[in-house]
């Protein structure tokens, strides 16, 4: 058969051996031959969303990207948390022997993995047996509605993340003559084009039912529709890279779909077996990370929003805000070293998620409600609707569990947003994966330097014998591939 997108596209694409990619490979079987029965494609689609899950929370770069968004903070080498926080700010090291190179490559391979048996079983499903397809019936729609959700997902993530990746359609042959790079505006719209083929043919189905996909998830055809536009919703407001593409922004679009997004907390029951938040649970260990002082600075004014340089801890913060005590928690201690810079220090880590980060199992939320009347709430605004934004604001999370007074409804646009962003930080704080990088990039806030995406790994642009390169420094900063705002 023909050589297909793998792991991380290394057999697929050797250019120098490219005479001819007609080659057999007794080890890679037909496809018909191993989704050649209903249930070989139920469970090879099912078990794709543990692949996007574990690789969207994985240990490495949820805790990368929030360190560079300086929403947590810390000194330690793992996943490459000091190099990315250092300041001033450096570029991401893209070579192959530098010894986090592995976080940016498991991010680039774990979606391809998706997509590679994503765009086989919907090839299936467009050219197969005829018999097979009549056998599966009614399933027809349901696997083809998740594969279309997990191409969405796993195209959205690689856009979000990189400046260019290789899109491959199902049935699609890429050869040493067709292969190119696409750059991310285009792989993010390939995203969406997919997350709107789920919802038209979710639609379309009587009924749809993915009992324990996601795991301690009972997803119906309304769940799955929910899920579905959240993620498009999403897409649209992060996969900018500086405050004048997020002005941009079609919010007519984003408001459209998270009108139909979630209106309940979509949170994934974690085993400390197979569905592990690896990210989401270590960057909430005490000893591992700790919340940065910008996030204390916001809800006590009066707090330092960086640490000081002649001190080694801190007195606790003091807010109006309730949430200060019931989600994060003052430890007296730092477990951080001195001699690497004081201002990674902290003496707060975040506790909502307790027990995730020490055992490793419990509720892990993806996506709060209150993330999707946020984007409600932003989408108003941006379009002229101030009202109604500051309704959605004062019927949520910012007076329910902060217990902070309303928004005036004479209040100044600009303090309407300050609102909307408070609780997307405060509110939505360690939910979901590398939304404070998104965020903060989109309003210009990351520190000058810092990347606004990272290049494809050097690994892979090696096998291409390709240009290594990458993003980031001071030097850099051209708001483009580097920031060249920042929130100090």
């Amino acid at each position: 058969m023909k050589i297909k997108v793998l792991l991380s596209l290394l057999v697929l694409f050797i250019v120098s051996a490219c005479a001819d990619l007609e080659v057999e490979n007794p080890n890679d079987p037909d496809t018909s031959r191993v989704l050649g029965t209903p249930g070989d494609l139920i469970n090879v689609v099912k078990a794709g969303a543990n692949s996007w899950y574990s690789t969207a929370t994985a240990f490495g770069f949820y805790m990368t990207t929030s360190v560079m968004a300086d929403a947590h903070t810390s000194s330690w080498g793992n996943a490459g948390m000091r190099d990315m926080g250092n300041e001033p700010r450096k570029a991401w090291d893209n070579g192959v022997q530098y010894n986090y190179a592995g976080e940016n490559t498991e991010q680039y391979n774990g979606y391809y993995s998706v997509i590679n048996q994503v765009n086989d079983i919907l090839e299936v499903l467009d050219n197969g047996d005829q018999d097979l397809l009549n056998t599966l019936g009614d399933d027809v729609a349901r696997i083809r509605a998740f594969g279309h959700l997990l191409l969405g997902l796993s195209y959205g993530y690689l856009g979000l993340i990189y400046d260019q990746v290789v899109v491959i359609r199902p049935g699609e042959e890429v050869t040493a003559e067709t292969f190119t790079f696409t750059p991310y505006q285009d792989v993010l719209a390939y995203a969406l084009e997919n997350l709107d083929l789920a919802i038209t043919t979710a639609n379309s189905a009587s009924s749809l039912s993915y009992p324990n996909w996601f795991n301690g998830v009972s997803m119906d055809k309304t769940l799955f529709l929910e899920m579905a536009n959240t993620y498009a919703a999403k897409l649209l407001i992060w996969g900018s890279r500086n405050k004048a593409q997020n002005d941009a922004v079609d919010w007519n679009r984003v408001l459209a779909y998270a009108e139909n997004g979630f209106t309940n907390d979509f949170v994934i029951t974690n085993d400390a077996d197979v569905w592990i938040a690896w990210g989401q649970a270590y960057s909430n260990r005490p000893g591992w990370v700790r919340v940065d002082l910008r996030i204390l600075n916001m809800m006590d004014p009066n707090y330092p929003s960086t640490f000081p340089a002649d001190q080694t801890s801190l007195d606790p913060a003091t807010s109006a805000d309730a949430r200060l005590e019931s989600d994060f928690e003052y430890n007296s201690t730092v477990p951080f070293r001195a001699n690497r810079g004081l201002y990674h220090y902290s003496n707060y880590r975040y506790s909502r998620l307790d027990p995730l980060p020490t055992d490793l199992q419990g509720p892990a939320p993806d996506t709060y409600a209150a993330e999707v009347d946020l984007m409600q709430a932003e989408a108003h605004l941006r379009l002229g609707r101030k009202a109604d934004a500051i309704a959605i604001i004062n019927a949520g999370t910012r007076v329910t569990r902060g217990q902070l007074d309303p928004i005036a409804d004479d209040a100044a646009d600009d303090v309407v947003m300050s609102a909307i962003f408070y609780e997307r930080e405060i509110e939505l704080f360690a939910s979901g994966a590398m939304m404070p990088w998104f965020d903060m990039r989109r309003r210009d806030l990351l520190q000058m330097g810092t990347p606004l995406h990272f290049p494809v790994p050097g690994r892979e642009l090696e096998t291409l014998q390709l240009d290594s390169y990458t993003f980031g420094g001071q030097s850099a900063a051209d708001g483009i591939n580097a920031s060249n705002g920042g929130w100090k």
